[in-house]
């Protein structure tokens, strides 16, 4: 049976004596130091081959008397615990027993940081032979010899030279608690030795020698374990050898033995020791030497040194070295000797009684000081710690204390703290602080514990050029206290008395239970408590509507990084993550190192977050804090906060000293710059103005020279006159030091934009919330300025949006859309503003036009809404901001606080676009908020106001063109079936309302986004009551169209639908072979159907002409469905909807043959009504605040019962400029090159040719040369231009109101409204802008396009002049009369209808031209009445008043009279030939006026005289033949003019001779033959020439321009003759 077995089933190894062997025996003792559970690991195989392992090193280690190894495990191959093992190392020492051996090799585990796994420590005692072989291995008994094994297994690196290393470590202490095991007896004896030798000592008092005698005695009474003594004869102290062994004295680690294994290193250290207190006069000393005991605790040895006199050796050193026993503390002091001498000097000094607060105070501090240090000490020292401990009032707070003391380059110090401080931390952390604070060679300290104040004592020797000087270096221990604070006292502590003292009374525990119990660990570990004060601070300026802080402070610690470093914080409610911040300070020029983020709360609520980051400027420059703190803080909080952006341009800050708000300008101006077409990118305009910070900011300095209200700015004049010129040339020296072209072009024309500013509200106070920035801009001064230039326009910038806002002239009218187009949406409102000026020819004001875009669309529908309709009464507010104001006595006020460069400028107003239909009652609301004069007719289309949809105005009006189109064509809409394609739905306004229009509509097709409707053979009755019921349903679609209703093939299918199955009506109805079509294949078959008229009532373009791209049409959505205008086979085409073909398509199909105007033409009416409805606002406003209207409620109900005759004024107009544009066909087709002249003006005078699709010159030629006239798309531009030109130059003018043009202002109201208030109307804010466009109106379209220009031209007259006259002569005539009476007539075709109304027009410009030729000043109004009864009598003179003579060439007056009297009695029915004929009489009037006014003629007379000489000379004929004559360029027009106006020079010229040869009498009663026989005596020849070149025309010569002025030309000899010869 093996032992291990035996062991295991409890039988002694003694009982069984034939297994008796030293192995067993061995196996026996060393299975006894091993646990039931560790023996459980190992299987009896590899337990037993561990035993005889280990008792192959025992065996060793015996037979050395000790040995140490140290080795990795071993591990079996078939071991299945490797992973358990590895990097595991075996330590086994066996040596002979000695004390504090395992300690100590415990102690050495612990210095290398070595994890012990297993630890066996069985003793043995062991039976040798001589040979020191082992005889017997038994139990342990004080009388053997007894050997230790120390078994460990460690977790250690297995590195063969690291294992040797840590066994000769091992090995070299084993060596130290060997020799403190021979030779302890030794050096106790010679301790005790030391108590009689000390009395040989002289020089101290006997009480002394005593005390110093108890104290050998009493720690060589177990308190003191001795470790090593030596003897040391001291010879001189100056000489070098002052101090040598005695040899032989060494004794324990003072041994040559260990001394020769420790390098003579200890040796050294207590010769140095030694030397240092050569000087002292006490020979006795008991300190601490700087050598680490090799046994037990390694710590520094303390040392007794006792220098006593040798009768032989002169004077010697005994030192004994060990340290102090545990059993030693529980020594009262007062019985320890030499410290109870220490206290009773203490009592005695400070007269303490027994028992008193102070005596028990020092016993409790001589308690909680370690005794070596009581020792050590000396009783001044002591006095001085316990003097200090008592003066302590405060226990709560930190105390430092200096302690003197007697040895040179010695500086004590103590800190006293509360006992709960005093912690291993604190320790360390102490020791570390003033470690580093004083310069020193070597520190020491100990603690001393008590249970309220506890201590650290602090003993540097400092350096070596310290060491001989009496006086330390000097602290400021209020300092150190503090400092010292701030690493030991508990963080929260420190917080809560910062707290209390920067926020006294209930406040600062209020904050420090708020915040310090939700701060994180972490946070505590890294934040200093100013920091964490500061925290605090800024967290409690978080609120719900300011939910962000921000601070930027230095960066203090110590940092590897060369750069200057900042710290910014950012406190918030929410933790703002990193993708959102990184970008804001990036753009701020800032370089982020890194980042922390600290949570304030627990798992319930969250108080804030801390975010701070490390950050330094991208340039490398320092960040001065102070300086860009506020600039800095507020962009970060106000990007936040969103009312700024995060914005490149935010780098200006640091490089420019720009704050967010003045950044808020720049950015301003570049994002208006981009707008303008420039070919440059935001990325490069960013570039510029961050390369060039100066510019940039003298751009800035410059708007706030223009608009500061700063009074250190001066008045206005200064401004201009001085600060402005100023800062242009510091603007122009900054560029000096720009190199590159690009940038200064930049720089340029952002200048310029500055420059050209009138107004801003950026000065205005302001809510937080209203960040908008808006600007006024004299467009016109500007050169970068795309075509068309607007007169004024407002540019504003916010946070969320992006608006502008273009005026061509001071009253103007237009939409305001919400766009969609980020990048040119100033591109697409030109654009639109062009259309806009073509409609508002009808109406008060100009054109106008505005728009905004959002730079953050939500995802839903809904949320994008409310979020447009924010922004939108944002863009209103900002542009309000900046506009005048007119008060109750008309009297315009510019807006306070803000300066303003240009004339008062009251008038505003918007309107209703796409994206803002219903947004119109928000613009009216904010009219009211600021008290616009306008009130709600700000904007039109309100609540409060004429519902177009309603009323159907828009579709009314186009519809009205659509009807003369086809009366035109000699149908009538109204009464015949008409077929009809569509694009809209029922729901929408145009579409819907224009369908129901006519009862004879046959809808065949129709579609819009969403559904395309069939119905080829539609009931025209069942059709239309159907669509009226779908109209009226609320949001009504295609789908709620009765499927029964719809004739058969018909249906309504999905818009995108894959595939749609066509029927057999459908392929006829749409002439296609094809059996289905995808949706948008289908709405392309549609539009390229037959039908009678295309309805045009939805968004879209759906034709183009050939030569444009899909692209340059601008309408990507429909692109799939686009068609050219040679697949379109429409007659008409109603543009109800806006943009439905492009102005190209137009002139394609309008040359081929289409009846069209243009969207801008036809579906004018909704604006018009618009504009009613904002002047009828403004005059009852007026009405209301002058007392005439009682409430806004009487005002409302007047606006609507005008609504039926508004809407016939509106139609009137729809009317009216159609029919001019159907005149002008007719006009241009007569006189082409007319036409080309007024092209050619208005280019002149800023109409873009190109922009507008006027025809090309080639194309021109082209029309020209197959004599068709301009297209009517064209026509209708040119319309516009020319009414835009009459009514700038009106406006412009001095016009007096007189009453006549009262009476067109009264015209211009309902007479509803004429009739309720009479006289109280007559003062319209607007009055003279209402005149001037009726006037306009009126006469443009009745005169036509040409007019106006062409009689400037002609006469040199301006533009009023002409008007005027031509008012004053169309009175006279009476000619609006004959035109109510010609469209009264039902008997005509529309084409003579236009003719006569031609022919009306001629005899008023024949008038006006004859007028303005013939006098200087213009007729007056008063002139009417004497015209008009002139003009009546020569109408109503009869037929054969004058029997005309033969004209020179003529035929015979008989055969002419048959010829008229046949004529006469074919059309004697037709009334429209009286006109003819009245109009034909008229065309002598010029005459007839001139004679009856200047010579006091009867009108009968003068047409006698007048007819006979028109007659007879042949003039008449001469003008006909003039005016059929058209013109083959420019040339041959001016010569025209030029013919006429000879013609009725010489005319006249004839008149005056006849009226000074002949007296009135005579010319009264002799016929002309009579007349003219004293002419043709003396100017036979040439009247002769005269009537033969007029009769070889009249017989069929050629009839030219040159003919005709040969012809003119015999008559030029009538100049030469005197009237009075």
């Amino acid at each position: 049976m093996s032992e291990i077995k035996r062991f295991q089933e409890g039988k002694s190894s003694e009982l069984d004596n034939s297994d008796n062997s030293v192995l067993n025996q061995f196996s026996s003792q060393f299975l006894r130091g091993m646990s039931e559970r560790m023996r459980e690991t190992y299987s009896e195989a590899e337990l037993d081959e561990f035993i005889k392992e280990r008792f192959s090193f025992f065996q060793e280690a015996v037979r050395r008397s000790g040995m140490v190894r140290v080795k990795s495990y071993k591990f079996s191959s078939d071991s299945q615990e490797e992973t358990r093992f590895n990097g595991r190392v075996i330590v086994e020492i066996s040596a002979p027993d000695a004390p504090y051996i395992v300690v100590t090799v415990e102690a050495l585990m612990r210095k290398l940081d070595l994890r012990i796994h297993l630890k066996l420590h069985p003793i043995m005692g062991v039976v040798l032979s001589a040979k020191k072989e082992i005889e017997k291995v038994i139990s342990a008994e004080e009388k053997l010899e007894m050997f230790d094994y120390i078994y460990l297994e460690i977790e250690a690196d297995v590195d063969i030279a690291f294992l040797k290393h840590v066994e000769s470590l091992i090995a070299g202490h084993m060596l130290a608690v060997q020799l403190v095991r021979n030779h302890r007896q030794n050096m106790l004896r010679r301790l005790e030795s030391m108590e009689k030798e000390i009395d040989s000592v002289s020089v101290i008092s006997a009480d002394t020698k005593g005390e110093w005698s108890k104290l050998c005695g009493w720690l060589k009474l177990d308190n003191f374990t001795v470790m090593g003594s030596i003897t040391f004869v001291l010879k001189d102290s100056d000489s070098a050898d002052y101090i040598k062994t005695l040899e032989n004295s060494g004794q324990g680690i003072l041994t040559p033995e260990f001394l020769l294994n420790s390098s003579n290193n200890l040796m050294n250290v207590l010769i140095e020791h030694l030397w240092k207190r050569r000087r002292s006069e006490f020979p006795f000393a008991l300190d601490r030497i700087r050598f680490h005991s090799p046994v037990l605790r390694f710590e520094n040895l303390m040392m007794l040194s006792l220098r006593v006199p040798d009768e032989k050796l002169g004077m010697v050193e005994h030192v004994f070295l060990g340290l102090l026993r545990g059993s030693s503390l529980h020594v009262k002091n007062i019985e320890t000797p030499l410290i109870h001498q220490k206290m009773r000097y203490i009592f005695e000094n400070r007269n303490m009684l027994e028992n008193s607060y102070d005596y028990n105070e020092v016993v409790r501090i001589f308690s909680a000081t370690p005794k070596f240090d009581l020792f050590s000490s000396s009783r001044k020292e002591l006095i001085q710690v316990c003097d200090s401990i008592l003066s302590v009032n405060n226990p709560n707070n930190i105390h430092c204390f200096q302690i003197n003391t007697r040895v040179y380059g010695i500086l004590k110090l103590m800190i006293v703290m509360p006992a709960s401080l005093l912690t291993e931390v604190a320790i360390e952390q102490t020791a570390a602080f003033l470690k580093a604070k004083i310069s020193h060679q070597h520190c020491e300290w100990f603690e001393a514990r008590g249970s309220e104040k506890s201590r650290l004592h602090f003993e540097f020797e400092l350096q070596e050029e310290l060491q001989d000087k009496s006086d330390l270096p000097s602290f400021d221990l209020l300092q150190l206290e503090t400092e010292i604070s701030g690493l030991i006292k508990p963080w929260e502590t420190q917080l809560g008395e910062l707290l209390r003292v920067q926020h006294p009374g209930e406040e600062g525990p209020r904050l420090y239970e708020r915040y310090v119990p939700l701060m994180p660990s972490h946070y505590r570990a890294r934040v200093e408590i100013l920091e964490a004060l500061e925290n605090i601070q800024y967290m409690e300026l978080l609120k719900e509507n300011d939910n962000i802080q921000f601070d930027l402070k230095p960066f203090t610690l110590p940092s590897p990084l060369t750069e200057s470093v900042s710290l910014l914080y950012v406190y918030s409610n929410e933790k703002i993550h990193l993708i959102r911040i990184m970008p804001v300070l990036q753009n701020l020029g800032l370089h982020v190192i890194d980042q922390l983020t600290t949570r304030i709360g627990n798992n319930e609520k969250t108080l804030g977050f801390i975010q701070s980051f490390r950050v330094t400027r991208y340039d490398g420059v320092k960040i001065d804090e102070v300086r860009f703190k506020p600039l800095l803080g507020a962009i970060i909080q106000q990007v936040y906060l969103h009312k700024t952006e995060n914005d490149p341009l935010n780098g200006l800050a640091l490089l420019a000293n720009l704050g967010w708000r003045e950044i808020n300008v720049l950015q301003l101006y570049r994002n208006l710059s981009l707008q303008l077409s420039a070919p440059l990118t935001r990325e490069t305009i960013n570039a510029v103005l961050l390369r060039h910070p100066r510019s940039s900011r003298v751009l800035f300095e410059t708007f706030a020279c223009r608009f500061s209200l700063d009074s250190s700015f001066g008045e206005l004049k200064y401004r201009k006159e001085v600060l402005l010129p100023q800062k242009k040339q510091e603007f122009f020296e900054s560029l000096e030091k720009v190199k590159q072209v690009t940038d200064d072009e930049v720089l340029r024309s952002l200048y310029e934009l500055i420059e050209n500013t009138l107004r801003t509200n950026f000065y205005l106070p302001k809510d937080a919330d209203d960040t908008g920035v808006s600007i006024k801009l004299d467009s016109r001064k500007i050169e970068q300025m795309p075509v068309p230039v607007p007169f004024r326009e407002i540019y504003v910038h916010d946070v969320g949006m992006e608006g502008l806002h273009l005026r061509f002239g001071p009253v103007a009218r237009g939409g305001l859309r919400w766009s969609d187009r980020p990048d040119d949406f100033r591109t697409e409102i030109l654009g639109l503003v062009k259309t806009q000026q073509t409609k508002n020819v009808v109406i008060v004001p100009v054109g106008s036009k505005g728009g905004f875009v959002l730079k953050n669309t939500p995802a839903t529908r809904e949320e994008a809404i409310l979020e447009s309709q924010k922004q939108y009464r944002r863009f209103i507010s900002a542009m309000l901001d900046i506009t005048d104001n007119m008060d109750a006595q008309g009297k315009v006020n510019t807006p306070a606080h803000v300066i303003s460069y240009d004339d008062p400028d009251p008038y505003l107003v918007v309107a209703a676009d796409k994206g803002t239909a219903t947004f119109s009652d928000i613009a009216n609301e904010v009219s009211e908020k600021y008290d616009f004069w306008l009130g709600d007719a700000f904007a039109s289309g309100g609540s409060v106001g004429y519902e177009h949809k309603k009323e159907g105005i828009t579709a009314r009006g186009a519809w009205e063109c659509v009807m003369l189109h086809f009366k035109e064509m000699g149908r009538d809409i109204q009464t015949e079936p008409t077929t009809v394609v569509g694009v809209g739905d029922m729901s929408g306004d145009v579409f819907g309302n224009g369908m129901l229009l006519s009862k004879l509509l046959l809808l065949q097709a129709a579609f819009n986004h969403q559904h395309i409707f069939l119905d080829p053979d539609p009931d025209a009755e069942i059709s239309w009551n159907e669509r009226k019921r779908v109209f009226d349903l609320p949001r009504s679609s295609w789908s709620d169209y009765s499927s029964d209703l719809i004739s058969s093939g018909g249906g309504v299918f999905e818009r995108h639908a894959k595939s749609i199955k066509l029927s057999a009506e459908v392929k006829t109805m749409l002439g296609t072979e094809s059996d289905s079509l995808k949706g948008d294949d289908l709405v392309r078959q549609i539009l390229k159907m037959k039908a009678d008229l295309l309805w045009l009532g939805g968004i879209g373009t759906y034709i183009k002409s050939s030569a444009q791209s899909h692209f340059k049409v601008g309408d990507q959505a429909n692109n799939p469905v686009r068609i050219d205008t040679s697949e379109c086979h429409i007659k008409v085409i109603g543009e109800g909807a806006n943009l439905g073909l492009t102005q190209l398509a137009r002139i394609d199909l309008s040359n081929d043959g289409v009846r069209l105007n243009t969207d801008a033409i036809d579906n004018s009416a909704g604006v018009n009504m618009s504009d009613y409805e904002v002047n009828l606002k403004i005059l009852l406003q007026q009405m209301l605040r002058s007392g005439f209207i009682e409430s806004k409620e009487e005002r409302n109900e007047l606006l609507a019962s005008a609504t039926n005759e508004v809407s016939e004024l509106v139609l009137a107009n729809n009317r009216g400029q159609h029919r001019l544009i159907s005149m002008d066909s007719i006009r241009s087709n007569r006189n082409f090159r007319l036409f080309r002249k007024l092209i050619a003006h208005l280019q002149e005078i800023g109409m873009n040719k190109r922009s507008e699709y006027i025809p090309s010159r080639g194309e021109l030629d082209h029309l020209e040369n197959v004599n068709m006239p301009l297209p009517r798309p064209v026509l209708s531009v040119l319309m516009a231009y020319s009414k835009m030109e009459v009514y700038d130059a009106l406006i412009s003018s001095e016009m007096p109101l007189e009453v006549e043009l009262s009476k067109t202002y009264l015209g211009y109201l309902p007479a509803f409204l004429r009739n309720h208030f009479g006289e109280k109307i007559n003062d319209h804010p607007l009055k003279k802008e209402i005149v001037s466009t009726v006037l306009t109106n009126n006469v443009i379209n009745q005169a036509g396009s040409t007019f106006i220009s062409r009689m400037a031209k002609v006469t040199e007259r301006g533009i009023p002049d002409i008007v005027r006259t031509y008012l004053v002569l169309e009175a006279s005539l009476g000619a609006p009369e004959m035109r109510e009476h010609l469209y009264a007539m039902n008997d005509i075709s529309e084409k003579e209808r236009y003719e006569v109304l031609i022919e009306l027009e001629d005899v008023l410009k024949m008038l006006v031209r004859n007028v303005l030729y013939s006098q200087i000043k213009v007729p007056g109004f008063d002139k009417i009445e004497e015209y008009h009864a002139l003009m009546c009598d020569l109408i109503e003179l009869p037929a054969n008043s004058v029997i005309p003579e033969n004209s020179a060439g003529d035929q015979s007056a008989d055969e002419t009279t048959q010829e008229k009297n046949e004529t006469d009695e074919q059309c004697a029915t037709r009334a429209v030939d009286l006109v003819r004929a009245s109009l034909r009489r008229l065309r002598i009037a010029p005459d007839v006026m001139h004679l009856s006014i200047n010579n006091d003629f009867e009108v009968s007379v003068a047409f006698r005289i007048a007819e006979s000489v028109e007659h007879t000379f042949g003039f008449d004929w001469l003008r006909e033949r003039l005016v059929e004559l058209e013109p083959n360029n420019d040339w041959e027009l001016e010569f025209h003019d030029i013919l006429l106006r000879t013609l009725d020079a010489n005319k006249l010229g004839l008149l005056e001779v006849l009226l000074a040869a002949h007296t009135p009498e005579t010319l009264k009663e002799q016929d002309l033959t009579s007349l003219l026989e004293p002419l043709e005596a003396l100017n036979a020849a040439h009247l002769r020439a005269y009537v033969q070149s007029l009769d070889q025309v009249r017989a069929g010569s050629l009839i030219s321009l040159t003919s005709i002025a040969v012809i003119l030309s015999h008559l030029d000899f009538i100049k030469n003759i005197s009237p009075q010869s």
